[in-house]
């Protein structure tokens, strides 16, 4: 009975956490600077505290996101304070007197065994199969021709391990100045950055949008083909591997 009542403790929680950041999120987005646009809403609010009641209006939000923080984090293995979804919301900066933001275009990858591959596109091929027995379309003939020779294409290579690339967005890197002092790179969190400017003496300052497709335009390791893949492009490990080491050498 102890457990179920913790459990619907947790539950309660997490429901009040998923909205409370939502609205956090809407909130001050809608009082930015700078916000990252997306498709499914703005996120990565940059926001200039100009009043004291900004200022009491966000470290009293604060106090509930920790509260509830706190809660979810009891329980590490369900919510694992070390994921970016459970990272605390910032603590406004101090003394800064410029922001300069950039989107320079970014790259998400992840690492596929050749099991994992394979089984993709057998998967493929088992629909598409299924497809042109049951409709027969020219494009769904092509498609199965085109998914099965992929896949005894990588099941002939040897390579073992293979990467996903996905493209066509863009990362936000921000960098702050104090009095003319220049700080590192940071990344904004999708709850924003909030920086106290009682004096109105901080500026922002926001570089033109990179194409977030160009990453794949100026990426030199060549993809192999794969069907399965619907969002980015599979490599061969050792081939960007091979690139890795060889821009290293040309760097020393």
């Amino acid at each position: 009975m102890e457990n179920k009542i913790l459990d619907n403790n947790i539950a309660k929680a997490y429901h009040e956490f998923e909205a409370f950041r939502a609205e956090f999120v809407t909130k001050w987005c809608a009082r930015s600077s700078f916000k990252e646009n997306r498709k499914d809403g703005d996120i990565r609010p940059v926001v200039l505290l100009r009043t004291k009641e900004l200022v009491s209006e966000l470290m009293a939000d604060i106090e509930i996101d920790k509260r509830l923080l706190a809660i979810l984090t009891s329980e590490p293995e369900r919510f694992s304070p070390k994921a970016s979804k459970f990272k605390p919301i910032l603590m406004p900066e101090k003394g800064v007197t410029k922001v300069s933001i950039s989107q320079p275009p970014a790259t998400n990858s992840r690492k596929k065994t050749k099991t994992e591959v394979l089984r993709s596109l057998g998967r493929l091929v088992d629909r598409l199969d299924h497809t042109v027995l049951t409709t027969g379309t020219q494009h769904s003939i092509d498609a199965l021709a085109i998914a099965t020779k992929e896949y005894q294409s990588i099941k002939d290579d040897s390579e073992e391990v293979y990467r996903v690339r996905t493209y066509g967005y863009t990362d936000t890197c921000v960098y702050l100045a104090q009095h003319g002092t220049t700080k590192d790179k940071v990344r904004i969190p999708i709850t924003g950055m909030f920086i106290i400017d009682l004096e109105g003496a901080c500026s922002v300052a926001v570089q033109e949008k990179n194409d977030p497709k160009a990453a794949i335009k100026s990426y030199p390791v060549t993809p192999i083909a794969c069907s399965a893949i619907l969002k980015g492009m599979l490599y061969r490990q050792s081939d960007i591997d091979a690139h890795n080491d060889k821009s290293k050498k040309k760097a020393i």
